[in-house]
């Protein structure tokens, strides 16, 4: 813990490496809006459903459109482009490859020990489209590649948030409600510094693990490293890169004004635009744009059932307000339109709707629903845990009456007037049982039964069906749809308790089964963690809190790498301590450690952003420049030497100052490896020692002594 306060925040965001989310396999089922849900259960209750529009639900959804891509470029023929779009990954796979990819949409759990808490779901999924709409309207709008790919792109960017709080709720909650109300530089640190990783680059490794090419991935690493001021990305990805960085911000606006991109009077962004682009654009032209996307954004937020409007009270009185997280993660969630809502509360005696705070909840309409405090403590100790029963049945006085009893017997009761209300409240709510009446208007008992065994998260559901037919081929049919079991009507509640206790069995013994998942997941999340944490100690020196050699040679590769690729300057500093070991033999070992520390923490500070120092080793550090050539590295080089000669290091029993001696390097191609660079920087330094220390010499110059004291 000591080491890791000893890092900067450079240090901490240039040890994020590539593949570096060891939790890969934990986020595979990251949730999606249940609006989405509802659309795609309703297209495929029809087995001669649209293609195209069930393309579009999939294509509106990162999660749906990561399987997607995954799948497809998985099984692509070897030597092939990887798909880059999700048209592109559906043309390569049959109808029901995909139909079994959109079914297979999860839902943000309602266990307080998977769900996080801090985060707003319902604002990630309106960003994510906006940033998806924008992205396309301006690569559209400026000609800057393929639209498609760039909604792509635009969809998929924030991903990393969503894995994050799925792989991680607890320890992201915390990292969340740390930073409420700051900026996301102080958001990308925080997570650097809690799990080691952060969310632009888990987005980047999630799309390489769905076989994206270079080009998708290069723009948010760059998002990675320039929060935090690091180096920009090379020029070869600056175009989609700056496309990216203009979608987001107006992502951003977009969601916090939906109203604003109408009026064609947006400005926001067009100075971003004009510093970022290779080229100026118009602000007429983002003003264009700023309204396509927002066009389409409505159509795509239609089309997942979220509310645009920013601050609207959610289902349970609570909003989603805070840009960064809410504290309601069912409030954020907007699953049920305001109509729906209203159907729902009014058919549940005092009108406890689908709100999370109707447990065991009593009615002001009939007193016979109210229970004595002590009897409700007895019915809560003797259930170990809420069971969440949805009661779906258009007869008010018989819905009434479930609710009576259920809620008397100690469980959380949802109500419904009809089938499509209560299929929407089983997304919404995700119950554990499900009572439902057979007949009923528009979707009958057995079509909600089919529609909730279509998709995944309905196939852990119980579901109770009510008949009033008796005959075997009708029990048959029930059973075949989907029902678990079947009470006749007019039931007799002694019944009804026994069939819904035995139901519960089967609950009961589904969520043990979970719960050891839960800790299996926490467990292999934990694993991840760790080795992040691990190793970064292995790359970082543990007396300066610098980067280590190891480290040094693998940023030195990786820039080596790209001064070959693209021509991107490199240049290097070695930096030796003068007379270091006349201060050990006079001083005692403390004090020589007390002064490295001292020297460390002066280069630090005074580097610049892009820039990593590193300590190789004794009294020798290193610095890799990458922006600015030779003439760069000089001038950072003699920053650095007349910073730590001004500085004073106190320690008991040693008060003064140290002088370095530096040597200059910089990559030319005669050069065969990283070797030869360090060396030449090596020979520097002795250069500068021999002709008299203090100094910073450059090698291959004809003017050896560049500063002198």
């Amino acid at each position: 813990g000591e080491i890791m306060e000893h890092e900067s925040d450079e240090t901490l965001s240039a040890g994020v490496t590539r593949g570096a989310f060891d939790e890969l396999k934990l986020a595979e089922r990251l949730p999606s809006p249940p609006g989405l849900g509802l659309a795609i259960l309703g297209l495929t209750r029809d087995e001669q459903e649209s293609p195209e529009a069930l393309f579009e639900c999939i294509r509106a959804d990162p999660a749906l459109t990561g399987r997607l891509l995954k799948l497809a470029n998985s099984s692509r023929p070897g030597g092939s482009e990887p798909a880059a779009t999700a048209r592109a990954a559906a043309a390569l796979l049959d109808r029901t490859a995909i139909r079994s990819i959109a079914l297979s949409f999860s839902l943000v759990p309602k266990d307080p020990d998977e769900v996080c808490e801090a985060f707003d779901y319902r604002r990630h999924w309106l960003l994510s489209l906006a940033c998806a709409a924008a992205a396309e309207a301006l690569a559209r709008r400026f000609r800057s590649g393929d639209p498609e790919e760039a909604f792509t792109l635009g969809l998929l960017c924030h991903v990393g948030l969503l894995a994050m709080a799925t792989v991680h709720p607890e320890d992201f909650a915390g990292i969340l409600r740390k930073c409420e109300g700051k900026g996301p530089v102080d958001l990308v640190l925080a997570e650097v510094r809690a799990l080691r990783i952060n969310h632009w680059q888990v987005a980047a490794d999630l799309m390489a693990d769905w076989g994206l090419s270079e080009s998708f991935l290069a723009p948010v690493q760059t998002l990675s490293r320039t929060a935090l001021g690091a180096r920009s990305e090379d020029a070869v990805s600056a175009c989609s890169t700056s496309l990216l960085t203009l979608a987001v911000e107006m992502a951003g606006n977009i969601v916090a004004s939906p109203s604003a991109g109408a009026s064609g009077n947006d400005t926001a962004g067009t100075q971003a635009a004009d510093s970022e682009a290779g080229r100026r654009p118009e602000r007429e032209e983002v003003s264009l744009a700023r309204q396509e996307a927002t066009r389409r954004w409505r159509e795509l937020v239609d089309l997942c059932g979220l509310d645009p409007l920013p601050h609207r009270a959610s289902i349970d009185g609570r909003t989603g307000a805070d840009p960064v997280g809410d504290t309601s993660a069912r409030g954020s969630q907007e699953p049920v339109a305001e109509s729906d809502r209203t159907a729902l509360e009014t058919s549940v005696p005092g009108g406890a709707g689908i709100s999370a705070g109707s447990v065991g909840g009593t009615s002001a309409l009939d007193p016979e629903e109210t229970i004595a405090e002590s009897d409700q403590a007895a019915l809560e100790t003797s259930v170990p845990a809420r069971i969440r029963i949805l009661v779906v049945d258009d007869d008010p006085g018989a819905r009434h009456l479930l609710g009576v009893h259920l809620r008397r017997a100690g469980y959380e009761v949802i109500a419904a007037q009809d089938g499509e209300s209560g299929l929407r409240a089983a997304l919404a709510e995700s119950p554990h049982m499900v009572i439902t009446d057979w007949m009923m208007p528009g979707l009958s008992g057995l079509d909600l039964c089919k529609a909730l065994r279509r998709m995944e998260a309905g196939r852990k559901i119980y579901l109770l069906v009510l008949t009033s037919r008796e005959e075997e081929d009708s029990i048959v049919e029930g059973l075949e749809a989907g029902a678990n079991d079947y009470l006749t009507k007019p039931f007799n509640p002694r019944i009804l308790l026994a069939r819904v206790h035995a139901g519960q069995r089967v609950i009961d013994m589904q969520r043990q089964i979970e719960i050891d998942r839960q800790v299996d997941k926490r467990r292999e999340a934990q694993l991840g963690q760790l080795t992040r944490k691990l190793r970064s100690v292995a790359l970082m020196d543990d007396l300066t809190g610098l980067r280590n050699r190891r480290f040094a040679m693998t940023q030195l590769e990786e820039a080596w790498s790209a001064a070959e690729r693209y021509g991107r300057p490199l240049s290097v500093v070695m930096i030796d301590i003068d007379h270091f070991k006349r201060v050990n033999d006079g001083y005692g070992h403390l004090v020589g450690d007390a002064v490295l520390r001292a020297t460390a923490e002066v280069l630090r500070s005074k580097i610049r952003s892009s820039d990593v120092v590193c300590r190789l080793g004794g009294e020798e550090f290193l610095v890799i420049c990458v922006n600015g050539g030779l003439r760069g590295a000089e001038i950072c080089a003699e920053r650095l030497r007349s910073s730590v000669e001004s500085h004073t290091i106190t320690h008991p029993g040693f008060a003064g100052r140290v002088t370095v001696s530096l040597g200059v390097a910089e990559y030319s191609p005669g050069m065969r490896s990283i070797d030869d660079l360090v060396k030449a920087a090596d020979e520097a330094v002795y250069k500068a020692k021999s002709l008299g220390r203090n100094r910073v010499c450059s090698s291959g110059s004809s003017q050896d002594q560049v500063a002198t004291a």
